[in-house]
């Protein structure tokens, strides 16, 4: 775990972002923060007409899953699989989704 500096003593003002951005490093929770920006980011990245048929699901250790409605669009979205994770990753600004699994299951309408 990292030393946080004394900022007490130092007479310096934080911004609240500086405040939480310790706290989930000192935490070790700051990579799980970024691996779940994947689902803000997700519509922009894929596509509104893929996100109607596709969602993230859950993100282990840089592996994506994410659920979609049918075999057709679960075969799709194979065959752009890289482009998704370059897409992703671009949005997100970091190097997040490694790898993406896909797995067939009812998407609902809510958002």
């Amino acid at each position: 775990m990292k030393e946080r500096p004394d900022f007490r003593r130092t007479g310096r003002t934080l911004q609240i972002g500086e405040v939480i951005k310790g706290t989930l490093e000192r935490l070790g929770l700051e990579r799980k923060v970024q691996e779940y920006s994947v689902w803000l980011f997700w519509q922009k990245a894929a596509g509104e007409k893929i996100a109607r048929h596709a969602r993230p699901q859950q993100i282990i250790a840089g592996k994506l899953l994410i659920g979609v409605d049918s075999s057709a669009w679960m075969n799709e979205l194979h065959l752009i699989k890289k482009k998704l994770i370059r897409k992703i990753n671009q949005e997100t600004g970091k190097n997040i989704v490694k790898d993406i699994h896909f797995k067939l299951q009812r998407i609902g309408n809510e958002r």
